[in-house]
Parts: structure tokens; sequence; C-alpha cells
């Protein structure tokens, strides 16, 4: 098994051989895990671009563990909450709800009670792009289902923006703007009451 020091020379030297990224320090996994984890709530104005490029904005919440808000402005009329570990999809226009356990979706990283880039997640890449890192992840029991690729700024490491690759080779990306962490997040936020 390669150590977090071997997989991210291993990384950088993949990286560097596609003539992409600059080099990388080697304790860079550390302080990503280490940011994620410092991060027990967020909230943020979204701009999302759909596959079709269809874009879309509205408001985001995280509070770790578990719950998350895709609250979306009009004319959407779209709801997504995650709450005891389930997301729940609200779809006004067609009038249909859909649950899934967050688990199963690329975003069911970021609320992890502990974020950890091994193990359960695999990394897929870590590059340095135009001053930005660019950390794509899958989970390792199911790499079908999807990718997950975070996107940093660097000085100071900061989440600027994720884009999930579905299982579908379909690829959603999301802005963020306005970022605030560690803010008090009211529980009301994360209520599934009438959603299905």
């Amino acid at each position: 098994m390669l150590s977090r020091r071997s997989l991210i020379a291993t990384l950088v030297l993949t990286a560097a051989a596609r003539g992409a990224v600059a080099a990388l320090p080697p304790d860079i996994v550390a302080r990503v895990e280490n940011y994620l984890n410092g991060i027990r709530t967020l909230r943020a104005d979204f701009t999302q671009i759909a596959p079709d490029g269809e874009t879309s904005t509205g408001k985001v919440y995280i509070k770790r563990p578990g719950r998350l808000r895709f609250e979306y402005d009009p004319p959407e009329k779209l709801l997504m909450v995650a709450r005891d570990w389930r997301l729940v999809v609200h779809d006004g226009r067609a009038d249909q709800t859909s649950t899934v356990p967050v688990d199963k979706t690329p975003l069911g990283l970021l609320l992890s009670e502990e974020i950890r880039l091994g193990g359960p997640v695999t990394i897929r890449s870590l590059a340095e792009i135009s001053g930005e890192l660019h950390l794509s992840v899958f989970q390792s029991a199911e790499p079908g289902r999807g990718e997950l690729t975070l996107i940093f700024g660097l000085e100071p490491l900061e989440l600027r923006r994720w884009e999930v690759l579905d299982a579908q080779g379909k690829r959603t990306r999301v802005l963020l703007e306005n970022v605030e962490t560690n803010v008090a997040l009211e529980n009301r936020l994360f209520s599934t009451a009438g959603l299905g």
C-alpha cells in the first residue's frame, strides 16, 4: 500500500508527465483534509451550470455531519435537502419528490462527520492548474457511481467550486460566491417536512 507521501509523489509525477501542472507540496492532502474538517457549516451563493449549459443560481447551506440545502432562485422550482443521511429532491414544476441515501451521491463526502481522502474515498487526480488545486475523488467501493472534483484557491486554501461527474458521464459545475464558514445555521433550513 502506498503511503500518503508516495501517493502524492505518484500523482504529481503522473500529472507532470502530462505537462499540465506545477509541483505540489507533499502535505497537500493533509492540508485539504484539515481545511475541510475545519468547516462545520458553510453558507454561500452558487451558480450551477448543468451538463446542457443551462445556468441556475441560489443558495447552498451545509451543516456537518449530514445536512445540506440547495435552494434555487426563481424561476427554478427545485429544492434539495439532506438530513438524517438522506437527500430529498423536490421538483416543484413536475410536483415530484425523490429520495436517495446521501452516501450514494458524490457530495456525500462533504457531509461526513470526518472527511478522509483515503479508505472509502479514492483520489483519482490531484493537480495544480492555473493557480488552483483540482482534487478529483470517487467512492472506492462504487467507482462507477460518479466523481467529485473539488477546486480550491491555494493562497489561502479555500473551496471555490466543485464539479460532479455522474454515472452517465454528465458534468455539473457549481461555482461558489460570498462563502461564509462556521456561521450559525438554523435547523429549520434542513427540514424535510412536506417534501416527501
